[in-house]
């Protein structure tokens, strides 16, 4: 069976890169979708070579810790034939190799994915979120 890019990969897609990097809950929670559901198409993204799962770790507490989810160079060049990302950021700005403050990062994800959760519950309010690292 062929693997066929879906519209909802594309937007999965892009919000990994522009949230840099994600875990699986907190895809779940933007799209507000179930983790299996989600961890199940991820693993085909990832069979494609478009999303890899960062050797970090996410968590320190008890049991599995989560891994964190990138946008390999693969994804960043089919976002830019689609034009859902310029053409003008570089590479280093969007994929998570080499990528330093990763629990940082997932921390203000975090951060940014309660602040939607709000503007969802109350359509009046108007988020705006700004990260120097965002592309």
């Amino acid at each position: 069976m062929s693997f066929r890019l879906k519209e909802a990969d594309c937007e999965t897609l892009k919000c990994i890169a522009d949230y840099r990097t994600l875990t699986v809950t907190q895809l779940g929670a933007i799209f507000l979708k179930s983790v299996d559901v989600v961890r199940r198409r991820l693993r085909d993204l990832e069979k494609q070579g478009l999303v890899e799962v960062a050797s970090h770790e996410y968590g320190r507490g008890r049991g599995r810790p989560e891994k964190s989810l990138g946008v390999t160079r693969r994804g960043v060049d089919i976002l830019r034939g689609k034009g859902l990302i310029d053409p003008a950021v570089p590479y280093e700005n969007v994929v998570a190799e080499a990528f330093f403050g990763a629990d940082h990062q997932l921390l203000l994800n975090w951060c940014r994915i309660h602040l939607m959760q709000i503007e969802r519950v109350l359509p009046r309010l108007s988020v705006q979120f700004l990260a120097a690292n965002s592309p």
